[in-house]
C-alpha cells in the first residue's frame, strides 16, 4: 500500500492536523480525477460494499471508548453476505450483535446493502427497521473504487487518529440478523472526488443516542461526524 495519502480540503482535516501545502498537487489530481471518473462512470454509482475489520484495533478501542464488551475477528475484505459484528439494543442496553450484511426482499433482484439516510424513513422496506432496530458497525475503515484514466483504482478510508469508525445501520430479525448500512451525499469535495455517496458515521459520544434513542433523536446525530478526521489512501488492488 502506498504511504502517500490523498489530501482532503483543509476544512475536512481534523483540527489537530496541519494542512500541508505540499499536497496541493494531490488535491488537484483528486478533483480532476473525480471529474474524469464521473465522465467515464456516467450515471449514479452505488456505493461499493467492502469494509476493513481489524480485530486488534477494534477489540482494544471499542470497549475502552464505549465501556462495553466487544470482540470481533479480523476481516480486511468484509463483503456483503458475510458475518459482521454490530452494536445494537440487546436486553435493554447497547451490546454486541452478530449479523450478516445485506437483505434480499422477495421483490428485489439483487442484495440490498445500503439505504439513503435522506429517504430511509419514506421507504416501506426500510422504515420499520430504521425506527425500531438501529445499530452501529464498528470498523477500521472501508474501501471505495474510482474510475481513472488507467482503469479502476482502489482507495482505503480510515480515521486519521487510528480509532474505530462507527457506521450507522439498522437490522432485521431472524436466525441470523441482517443489516443495511446508511449512506449520504459525500460531504466534501475531497470525498466526492472518490465517490458521490459516503457512509453515515456516528460519533462515539452519540452511539447510545443513535441506537437507544427515538428515531427523531437518531436523525439529529446522523452524519454529525461528516468526513472530518478521515484520510484516504490508495490501497492494494484486489
Amino acid at each position: 500500500m502506498s504511504s502517500q495519502s490523498v489530501a482532503l480540503p483543509p476544512s475536512t482535516i481534523s483540527s489537530h492536523q496541519e494542512y500541508d501545502p505540499g499536497l496541493f498537487n494531490l488535491v488537484v489530481y483528486t478533483v480532476f480525477g473525480g471529474i474524469i471518473g464521473s465522465i467515464l462512470d456516467a450515471g449514479e454509482r452505488a456505493m461499493c460494499g467492502r469494509m476493513d475489520v481489524d480485530a486488534d484495533m477494534l477489540n482494544r478501542w471499542v470497549p475502552e471508548i464505549l465501556g462495553l464488551s466487544f470482540s470481533t475477528v479480523t476481516n480486511h475484505d468484509l463483503r456483503p453476505t458475510q458475518r459482521i459484528d454490530t452494536l445494537a439494543l440487546v436486553n435493554g442496553r447497547l451490546s454486541q450483535l452478530g449479523a450478516t450484511w445485506g437483505i434480499k426482499p422477495s421483490w428485489a433482484t439483487s442484495l440490498l446493502i445500503n439505504a439513503k439516510c435522506e429517504t430511509v424513513r419514506s421507504k416501506q422496506t426500510f422504515v420499520k427497521s430504521y425506527v425500531q432496530r438501529r445499530c452501529l458497525v464498528p470498523c477500521s475503515g472501508f474501501y471505495e473504487w474510482r474510475v481513472e484514466l488507467n482503469g479502476k483504482k482502489k482507495y482505503r478510508f480510515t480515521a486519521i487518529n487510528q480509532r474505530p469508525l462507527y457506521m450507522a445501520a439498522f437490522w432485521y430479525p431472524g436466525e441470523m440478523p441482517q443489516i443495511v448500512t446508511l449512506t449520504r451525499d459525500a460531504p466534501s469535495l475531497g470525498t466526492r472526488a472518490i465517490h458521490t455517496r459516503f457512509p453515515v458515521f456516528i460519533r462515539a459520544e452519540d452511539a447510545e443516542i443513535y441506537v437507544l434513542g427515538s428515531a427523531d433523536e437518531a436523525d439529529e446525530v446522523l452524519g454529525a461526524a461528516g468526513d472530518s478526521g478521515i484520510e484516504v489512501m490508495p490501497a492494494r488492488p484486489d
